[in-house]
């Protein structure tokens, strides 16, 4: 018995040593204590709550005793984990390729490893080998290799608008007075395993132009037939981006085997290429000079280049993400970029210095742009599953419009892309679950949503001519032209 509270006779210390409690009851024990009032003091630390317990010293004697003499120490456990190890099968070096088994090896005295699993897990090794040097050489020729196929044979050019039309080729994007489209006009069966990028032709919109997760990037003919032209082929990985220049004699791709190259529209060669360290994201062309573009990289850098010198004009280096999207405002004297770092930021073209920085604590990341076709505003996706617009004036420094914010879709966790119709009264989205939106502009009410596929539908783009034409496209690798 104790002789003062918190203390204890030797013969107390063997007593309890023998009514030492089971590991079942000392861990209701420790949930007892652990269970106490509220009411006792909490600190909040980095991984959460911290709360104090009471406990007199006999009990803590009693719990630090059982768990020393119960446990094993650190030395002890290591030197058991090298004699294991040392009874595994095979070898540990994985450029063993003849005896490596790895983690799946089993030890010499477990003898329900069979030879047949052995083997199974040699076979599994060469599946993910490193490849041999002569395969790297061949992969790298095959980047370094641009072909091309001409599907449709035609009297005239493709980039040549075709003369029956009802719709005028001279005419100037925006005349016309658009409306939201309502039915499908054909579904070109595009890509496998999805559609990473569309554009119409600017100026005439005759061709559409796309690329996949099948490597390729094809031309296809709007009116008529709606035939594949040409198909463009050099890249050895998903191509995830591709831009038109101004006139739509050329334009360029970005791919994940980190080429970017730039094509001539009509006779399908490659005219110039460029190996990245890291792989691009986005690259357009400058508005006002069809010898110069740009480069969004996954190290959140954009690099200016060039053609006539090939060489970089100028670095832009202040993102601390992936570049996602960027666009040319102001008539081109200032490029929005947009990044995995959930900012938005405008530079003054060839200043490598952002003169607006647009960030927030509950910002998104905004994978898509685009201007509206006044010039007056842009607009961002976000990942919260909103659109949200901002003024291209600097004086009002490129501000936020929270009126103009567009929601009822669902963009969360893809990138979806929206575009405006050219006379800019509408915005059109896609969307996750695969459908497309459609708001008024002025009044940020939804016209209409129209179920366009199963999968989501993450591209768009508008006909430039056309009062309702437009192209939406994704995962399914088809591409729906509505009219």
């Amino acid at each position: 018995m104790s002789l003062v509270s918190g203390y204890s006779s030797g013969s107390d210390e063997e007593s309890d040593r023998n009514k030492r409690p089971s590991d079942a009851n000392l861990d209701f024990e420790q949930s007892k204590l652990l269970d106490k009032p509220a009411s006792m003091p909490v600190e909040k630390t980095v991984t959460g709550d911290m709360q104090h317990i009471k406990i007199d010293a006999t009990s803590f004697k009693r719990r630090k005793r059982f768990f020393e003499e119960s446990r094993i120490s650190n030395a002890e456990f290591k030197n058991d984990s090298k004699t294991i190890k040392k009874t595994r099968k095979g070898s540990d070096d994985p450029y063993d390729y003849a005896s490596y088994l790895g983690p799946w090896a089993g030890y010499d005295n477990d003898d329900s490893s069979s030879s047949e699993e052995i083997e199974d897990s040699k076979e599994n090794l060469k599946n993910f080998s490193v490849p041999k040097e002569d395969d790297a050489e061949d992969y790298r020729k095959a980047a370094e290799t641009e072909t091309t196929e001409l599907f449709e044979k035609k009297q005239v050019p493709i980039l040549h608008p075709p003369s029956q039309s009802k719709i005028d080729f001279n005419g100037t994007p925006g005349e016309q007075k658009c409306y939201v489209p309502r039915k499908v006009l054909f579904t070109y069966h595009a890509h496998e395993n999805g559609v990473q990028i569309l554009q119409f032709l600017p100026k005439t919109g005759h061709l559409i132009l796309s690329s996949g997760n099948d490597n390729n990037i094809k031309i296809w003919e709007v009116y008529g037939r709606h035939k594949l032209l040409r198909g463009y082929y050099g890249h050895t990985k998903p191509v995830n981006y591709i831009n038109f220049s101004q006139d739509g004699t050329k334009f360029i791709s970005c791919s994940y085997d980190k080429y970017v190259k730039i094509w001539d529209t009509e006779k399908g060669t490659c005219i110039n290429k460029l190996k990245l360290r890291s792989y691009p994201t986005v690259a357009k062309f400058n508005p006002k000079k069809n010898n110069e573009f740009l480069i969004g990289n996954a190290k959140a850098n954009i690099e200016h280049y060039d053609l006539n010198s090939n060489d970089i004009v100028q670095s832009y280096e202040s993102h601390r993400g992936a570049i996602n999207d960027m666009i040319f405002i102001n008539d081109g004297t200032n490029l929005v970029t947009s990044s995995a770092d959930k900012t938005i930021k405008i530079w003054n073209l060839g200043v490598n210095m952002p003169i607006k920085e647009i960030k927030g604590t509950k910002q998104q990341s905004m994978p898509s742009l685009q201007m509206h076709p006044s010039g007056k505003y842009f607009c961002a996706q976000s990942m919260d599953n909103t659109i949200v617009t901002f003024t291209t004036k600097k004086n009002d420094k490129f501000r936020r419009i929270r009126k103009k914010t567009f929601t009822g879709h669902h963009s969360a966790g893809y990138a979806i892309d929206i575009q405006f119709t050219p006379d800019g009264r509408s915005l059109a989205s896609g969307d996750a679950v695969g459908f497309t939106y459609f708001w008024d502009w002025k009044t940020t009410k939804l016209i209409k949503k129209i179920k366009t596929d199963d999968q989501p539908i993450t591209k768009i783009d508008t006909h430039p001519l056309e009062s309702s034409m437009m192209a939406m496209a994704g995962s399914t690798g088809k591409i729906f032209l509505y009219d």
